[in-house]
């Protein structure tokens, strides 16, 4: 039977700013929308500026705005994409909770989405309605909007003291978002003391900036990674976004002494500017890619970079990949059918003379396999996955666990794992794809929905849907394969990933 509660007094929060309506809608209560910042441009955000009576949250907020044309995918078959009105003022999140104003006490699961540094948002895809993960993993789920792109990591510090964290503001507005969670996620159902920040692909990079800032230290308590692992960390240098800022200023007609103009300049003025040097300026790269956070005192530097910051050796992690990542890109060109000959054929174009050495090793990794599929191998996240597993474990005192999704869709005689498909079935969203919609993925999505929240609940992510799985560590490179049937694999395909790395 089908409930809808939105009412003059239910559901109402009081939040630390002021009271918030949302919504209750079959089991679930829907806060969305919810503003956890405030911030002048280019600056640290701070706390929301309280307001009167009750602040609807019963819609999505605004998301940042790309500071560059950004290609969209226009496969929505695979994809499921979404858009949203943009607005710089995006510090805004959603809550998805099964109880409000009780002492229930689940754990939180802290979302923060992908597109590198550079785009995306809380509802770029269908797969981020987090229902499901909600009341089947029994967890609060909090997924946020943050500055990104020049908003979030121009790097103006040579012009002074006042932008010395222009580069990181964007790390900063998720630290926010943490501070509001920690303050407030008890009144919504959530235990304070019990967070984990996850995140896929640019989030998964977020997550791991997140445990090397200081004052972060004691904000979450577990960490999860997906697909977002990669070396070189970052399209640019330090010493090119000291370049990029240099050249925008001039290309804006500003200088040290009129720098504070850019504050109140229009947005598009900006992003017009820095399209228009980039090429000059970083030739050759992809300028919707490239931003980073400079390490400073507030921020200590990318893991495979600078090493782990050691205060948060004690943070529990989760890591893994998907198969193929971005071998979507080859998706319709099997969509006639490949026979055996001719995939041996493109495996030989692909990989030359070690082609008969890939389909071993590929074959020893992955028995039950087509051999097609080590022509779309991740060729982008495994191998750096796997340096970090191997940093990572020889340095923390906390378990990190290893997880490879490896999972064929019914699609085009069985497509492997692509770049985003694990999320549908880690937020038991699947049913918004139609090449999800199958029994297997449902099974599996279940099984993933018990996985991410029981590592969530305890910082072990063993289950009774599971094979029993050890922590990755030199000697015992444990690594669960979520297939059709998952199982426990130990290191299984180094060599194959040393054999298709491009790089």
């Amino acid at each position: 039977m089908y409930s809808f509660i939105c009412d003059y007094d239910n559901p109402v929060v009081d939040t630390s700013e002021g009271k918030i309506r949302g919504y209750f809608m079959d089991g679930i209560y829907y806060f969305k929308g919810v503003p956890y910042a405030e911030a002048d441009r280019f600056m640290p955000p701070h706390k929301v500026t309280p307001w009167e009576g009750i602040l609807n949250c019963t819609a999505y907020g605004k998301v940042c705005p790309p500071s560059t044309p950004v290609a969209r995918t226009d496969n929505d078959f695979i994809y499921g994409m979404t858009s949203w009105p943009d607005d710089e003022n995006c510090q805004n999140l959603n809550i998805w909770t099964t109880n409000i104003n009780d002492s229930e006490k689940k754990p939180v699961m802290f979302y923060i989405h992908g597109g590198a540094l550079s785009w995306g948002s809380s509802i770029e895809l269908k797969s981020y309605e987090a229902t499901n993960l909600c009341k089947k993993g029994n967890v609060v789920v909090v997924t946020i909007n943050h500055r990104l792109n020049l908003l979030g990591f121009l790097n103006l510090a040579e012009y002074g003291e006042k932008y010395r964290n222009s580069s990181t503001v964007g790390l900063a507005d998720i630290e926010a978002a943490l501070d509001w969670v920690k303050e407030n996620i008890s009144q919504f159902g959530g235990d304070p003391d019990n967070i984990t920040i996850f995140g896929h692909s640019g989030g998964g990079m977020k997550v791991q900036t997140m445990m090397q800032i200081p004052s972060a230290v004691g904000k979450f308590q577990k960490a999860i990674v997906m697909s977002g692992i990669t070396y070189p960390s970052f399209d640019i240098s330090e010493e090119d976004t000291v370049r990029i800022a240099s050249a925008i200023v001039e290309e804006l007609g500003l200088s040290s002494e009129t720098i504070d103009e850019i504050q109140y300049l229009p947005l598009e003025e900006i992003s017009r500017a820095y399209y228009k040097i980039a090429e000059k300026v970083i030739p050759g790269r992809n300028a919707a890619m490239a931003w980073r956070p400079v390490p400073n005192d507030y921020y200590k530097g990318y893991p495979l970079e600078k090493g782990f910051y050691d205060a948060n050796n004690d943070v529990p992690m989760m890591v893994g990949t998907a198969i193929a990542e971005f071998g979507d890109k080859y998706l319709y060109r099997y969509s006639d059918g490949t026979d055996q000959e001719t995939k041996l054929h493109l495996l030989r174009e692909k990989y030359g003379v070690k082609a008969g050495e890939v389909v071993a090793e590929f074959r020893k990794a992955y028995p039950q396999k087509d051999i097609i599929d080590a022509f779309l191998i991740d060729d982008v996240f495994r191998k750096p996955t796997l340096d970090f597993l191997d940093l990572r474990s020889s340095v923390a005192e906390a378990p990190v666990y290893s997880y490879m999704f490896a999972y064929n869709f019914n699609l085009f005689g069985g497509f492997p794992a692509w770049h985003n498909s694990e999320l549908s079935l880690m937020f038991g969203s699947y049913e918004a794809l139609p090449p999800l919609h199958d029994d297997e993925v449902e099974k599996l999505s279940e099984t993933m929905i018990a996985t991410w929240s029981q590592f969530a609940l305890t910082g072990n992510p063993n289950n009774k849907r599971l094979p029993d799985w050890e922590p990755y560590r030199e000697g015992n490179e444990y690594t669960m394969v979520l297939d059709r049937t998952c199982e426990i694999r130990k290191d299984f395909d180094r060599r194959l990933m040393e054999l298709t790395w491009p790089r």
